[in-house]
């Protein structure tokens, strides 16, 4: 498998990356019917995957690794983890990677604020066995423009800025489309949590 292929954090593969979403400046009141928007994810995507990698270089001073997967790709990551046994990496050193995500898209609704529930701690629990391994971390958050409304088949086309639009089913009962329009902005919010297991 590609380590690229699920490590950097792209919602839609295609999609060129957008903006971190710029909210909670100014005095902006927000409505409760904003809130609600905001703190209900309209989508929600949950995977998990396992590669195989080797080790191609450890700096323990700088708290860095660099992986090398089957297809001959390598990403460096920096590791947060205080307890984390860098030690054990050496240079040709077979390891098996649990890539967990997350990814959550909400209304954004004028005025409200980028939901704070996605969190690195959130992801660890979920069985990553993160208390077995080197533990990496990645949350980033990104908005999209809102291109179309099918609100019988209960799709929303989005785009970023520059990026090609795509088409996202929203979930039962989280929001009624009739009230979403041309122009409005959802909300992205994804969650990596990459634990690497020494063999």
């Amino acid at each position: 498998m590609n380590l690229k292929k699920f490590i950097p954090f792209v919602a839609i593969a295609t999609l060129v990356l957008a903006g971190i979403l710029s909210c909670g400046k100014g005095e902006k009141t927000t409505t409760p019917q904003a809130k609600v928007a905001m703190n209900k994810p309209i989508v929600m995507h949950t995977s998990t995957v396992t590669l195989n990698a080797t080790v191609e270089a450890v700096d323990l001073e700088n708290r860095t690794f660099t992986l090398k997967d089957e297809s001959g790709n390598t990403q460096t990551f920096q590791v947060k983890q205080e307890n984390a046994p860098l030690d054990k990496l050496k240079p040709g050193m077979p390891v098996k990677m649990t890539v967990a995500s997350k990814d959550l898209y909400y209304v954004a609704a004028e005025g409200s604020r980028i939901p704070e529930n996605v969190s690195e701690a959130e992801m660890e629990k979920a069985g990553t066995g993160a208390d077995k391994g080197i533990v990496v971390t990645r949350e980033q958050t990104q908005s999209y423009t809102v291109k179309a409304v099918d609100a019988e088949k209960r799709t929303l086309q989005l785009s970023a800025d520059g990026g090609n639009p795509f088409e996202l089913q929203v979930q039962e009962n989280a929001v009624d489309l009739s009230k979403l329009k041309p122009g409005d902005t959802i909300v992205n919010k994804s969650v990596q949590v990459i634990t690497i297991m020494i063999q």
